[in-house]
């Protein structure tokens, strides 16, 4: 009998075991639900499948909590984007509530404004995933904010006092008791009342809903008030231009902008660019043909003309473009958010080249000569000024074409494109002249503060043009595919030396090479890597080397990223997302690519000490990276206190000039490949 119960506790026992091992199991393959279903108890198995089910809901709060809060970024940004597109209030913020609901995952979205002539708020957007959701805003906006309105009511607080008022607990807040019902039947626990202001006044409420409670936390709120101050600002843009049109900026016979409203429009264009690596065209047209018609046909016949030159004009710009009148018998065109100067030259020249020849004019067809001047930002200026008389100078250059022709601003754009040609040429050279060369920039532990690798970074010493930083001839290299076999010779140039240090006995040095999109999905590329690791001897030894590429790179198509990523990783090379941050990858993909590690932009490390929105993102990318299992390296570290904010967050690894510059093989291998490398 004693030997039955032995047996039967021991089975008990197994069972026990192994169902926290089968949880142990789930849990580390992905199934953040995985949870032993052991009872509490006193025994040592109970106690440790206690612990372990603690931490599993842990993490897994933990990951929702990042994955919300990701989202979160992702509205902010989208918002964004569509402050720079849309120029119509009610367009806008709908636009705002349907990127809330959508990007940031909430059951629903409203803003309501104040109507100055009825003195209450009015709704004037929303977005909701439930039919209930509109009466939800409707019964909750309607008292406000005439005299009955109570003072509590926390929208009436929203105005009045100009702060957000947040409830994260609808069901049990005595404040919210008249509309409790309302909110469960739209499935909403917790909700947030931002205002929105034009020049410091409140004009109107944001209000963003969650179906949890406890939802809006400091850091979420945070973010969502960034969100209100956002959407306030692009409240402010479409206000100017309301004012703009009912001071008269526009031309009664044409219907196109006056000159001042085209220079106010060029001036918040170039705001928009002063940080981005794009370019916009300003095009000054005329003709000698409207003051032919006026002499000869008379000024309504004239008049007619520059009608129909107006409608082709606004019918050959996209969307965002602004076509002016400028008075003296010329017209106004800017051509914005244009990817590089090549690309503005085109549209400009399109423009014009779709111009007819001939136009009806009141049965009547009017011959029609049509010359333009161009001036492109940032080559041929950087204020509108600049850039309108600039384009006017290039409009009384001497031609000799007859027809339609296009004239561009000489001085900078002539040089600018020499400059290009130039470099274009000598790259083309340079790998088989050898002016390439290859330094190397220490990776440091940041837990032993001992270097662990390195990064293999490009130099280029031209026998023509000198020393060429790699901001300048990388981008054309890009641009012109030249890349292709500049990266090539990288990688191969980065294995050999990895072997070569491995055969003085420094072994166990990874260096990291970088890998552009044109690369990655090439075809061959694969073959070539495998063609590459086999003659250096780095086949042998893969742990040498790591692959790094762009979060942008790899979504341009995330599909073949994940599938070329993962036969690079079955070759034993670990794999690196470089300027993690800058892109947006959602969690799903993130989750899905073989990586070893998350490089942190340069850009957030650079002002996580200044900037509360950019040290969030950094401490949200070490704990997202964290709870995938992956590591993480801050890139741009040059001061003691990034390095100690860095280690207090977890991260693992750092890379900057506090450590070291990227230097030559022979010097960085006397600094950091001599004895002790701390």
């Amino acid at each position: 009998m004693f030997a039955i119960a032995w047996i039967g506790g021991d089975a008990l026992l197994l069972r026990r075991a192994n169902a926290l091992v089968s949880a142990a199991r789930r849990l580390a393959a992905g199934d953040l639900t995985a949870r032993t279903g052991l009872p509490a108890g006193d025994d040592e198995i109970a106690r440790v499948a206690g612990a372990f089910d603690e931490m599993a809901e842990a993490l897994a709060r933990q990951l929702e909590r990042i994955t919300q809060l990701n989202r979160t970024h992702a509205m902010l940004s989208a918002i964004n984007g569509a402050i720079l597109r849309i120029r119509d209030r009610d367009l806008l913020l709908k636009e705002a509530c349907r990127i809330a609901v959508e990007f940031g995952g909430l059951p629903l979205a409203w803003v309501a404004m104040i109507d100055p002539e009825a003195g209450r708020l009015r709704p004037v957007a929303k977005a909701g995933v439930r039919q209930e959701c509109e009466a939800c805003v409707e019964r909750f906006i309607a008292p406000l904010p005439p005299a009955a309105a109570p003072a509590e009511h926390p929208l009436a607080i929203a105005v009045r006092e100009g702060r957000a008022q947040v409830c994260n607990d609808i069901a049990h807040d005595p404040g919210m008791a008249p509309w409790r019902e309302d909110a469960a039947a739209a499935g909403i626990a917790a909700t947030a009342a931002l205002p929105l202001r034009i020049k410091g006044q409140v004009v109107g409420v944001l209000g963003l809903c969650a179906a949890q409670a406890d939802f809006f936390d400091e850091e979420e709120l945070q973010l969502i008030e960034e969100v209100a101050a956002d959407v306030s600002l692009g409240l402010e843009y479409i206000e100017k231009d309301r004012q703009l049109h009912h001071l008269a900026y526009y031309d009664p016979l044409t219907g196109l902008p006056k000159a001042a409203l085209f220079e106010d429009r060029l001036a918040h264009a170039l705001a928009r660019l002063r940080h981005q690596p794009r370019s916009l065209a300003v095009v000054v047209l005329e003709s000698e043909d409207f003051r032919r018609t006026a002499r000869e046909l008379g000024r309504h016949v004239s008049d007619r003309l520059l009608q129909e030159v107006a409608r082709h004009l606004c019918a050959g710009v996209r969307e965002g473009d602004t076509v002016a009148w400028l008075g003296g018998g010329q017209f106004g065109v800017l051509l914005t958010d244009v990817g590089h100067a090549q690309g503005a030259m085109g549209l400009a020249s399109k423009l014009v080249s779709t111009l007819p020849r001939e136009v009806s004019v009141n049965g009547m067809d009017v011959f029609l000569q049509v010359r333009a001047g161009v001036a492109i930002y940032p080559d041929d200026g950087t204020e509108p000024e600049v850039l309108i008389r600039h384009a006017r100078i290039a409009l009384g250059a001497p031609r000799v074409e007859v027809g339609n022709t296009v004239s561009f601003f000489a001085p900078g754009l002539d040089a600018a494109a020499q400059e290009r040609r130039r470099i274009t040429q000598a790259l083309h050279r340079a790998i088989e002249r050898g002016e390439f060369a290859l330094h190397y920039q220490p990776v440091i532990d940041l837990a032993a503060r001992r270097m662990t690798g390195a990064e293999a970074l490009v130099r280029w010493h031209s026998a023509e043009l000198g020393p060429l930083s790699p901001a300048t001839f990388i981008p054309i290299a890009e641009e012109t595919g030249l890349i292709v076999p500049l990266g090539r010779w990288v990688l191969e140039e980065g294995c050999r030396q990895a072997v070569r240090w491995q055969a003085q006995g420094r072994a166990g040095l990874r260096i990291a090479v970088n890998v552009s999109a044109k690369q990655l999905y090439q075809p061959d590329f694969l073959d070539e890597v495998n063609a590459i690791l086999d003659a250096s001897g780095v086949s042998g030894e893969p742990s040498l080397l790591a692959i790094e590429v762009t979060e942008s790179a790899l979504m341009e198509d995330i599909e073949t990223s994940i599938a070329v990523l993962q036969r690079l990783k079955g070759r034993g090379l670990s794999v690196y997302v470089d300027d993690f941050g800058t892109g947006y990858s959602s969690l799903a993909y993130l989750k899905r690519l073989p990586a070893d590690k998350l490089k942190i932009d340069i850009s957030f490390v650079r002002g996580m000490l200044s900037d509360r929105s950019d040290y969030t993102i950094v401490a949200t990318i070490i704990a997202m990276a964290r709870s995938l299992g992956l590591k993480t390296l801050a890139e741009g570290v040059e001061e003691a206190a990034q390095v100690e904010a860095l280690s207090a967050l977890g991260c693992d690894e750092v890379q900057g000039y506090y450590f070291g510059r990227p230097e030559p093989p022979d010097a960085f291998a006397r600094k950091w490949l001599a004895g002790n490398a701390s």
